[in-house]
């Protein structure tokens, strides 16, 4: 497999510090999209956090992901 590419630069948004348990959470809902997962940013939406993040498939291309989770860190579907 070949190296993970660079991260790319966040979105333009007004993002908030996210508590642990909430980028544990989305993490942990990411787990089974790639690998390599990096915090972009987290903003507070109506129904909790939306966290953005990056993953690296198995030829070592960066993707975003968007990732919701309620007030407690558990994913939203």
């Amino acid at each position: 497999p070949l190296p993970a590419g660079p991260t790319p630069d966040p979105w333009p948004t007004e993002g908030e510090v996210a508590p642990d348990e909430i980028v544990a959470g989305a993490m942990g809902a990411a787990a089974g999209w790639g690998s390599e997962h990096r915090l972009l940013g987290a903003s507070r939406v109506t129904t909790g956090w939306r966290v953005m993040l990056t993953a690296t498939d198995e030829l070592g291309n960066r993707w975003p992901l968007v990732v919701l989770v309620d007030a407690a860190g558990s994913p939203l579907h």
